[in-house]
């Protein structure tokens, strides 16, 4: 082996550790604190707090079912309402498609 290729192995093996330590550093620090019940990381929204001074409605996280029916509405757009290429992008089968539709009430 070249020492040219030695260096880089070695460059590149120092990288590495650094950026492991760097990732343990920074999950240590987002550990929650003792007896907090939070992190304090965590955006206000996530942690009941509500320093915009907003409706914390407002602030409140859509549900699996809304992200869901924004994304399949989203994709039939895309494709322009073709169920079938829409169920290809999705990943899922035609049929199942139809029934999410139904059931969601988005058919026109």
């Amino acid at each position: 082996m070249t020492q040219g290729k030695v260096e880089l192995m070695n460059s590149l093996r120092r990288k590495r550790n650094v950026s492991r330590r760097i990732k343990r550093k920074s999950l240590s620090a987002d550990k929650t604190p003792a007896g907090s019940g939070k992190a304090e990381t965590d955006p206000p929204r996530l942690n009941g707090g509500n320093k915009s001074g907003t409706d914390p409605a407002e602030n409140r996280l859509p549900t699996l079912r809304e992200v869901e029916c924004n994304h399949i509405l989203h994709v039939l757009r895309h494709v322009n309402h073709n169920r079938t290429r829409a169920a290809e992008i999705l990943g899922i089968d035609r049929v199942s498609l139809w029934r999410k539709i139904k059931k969601m009430g988005l058919s026109p």
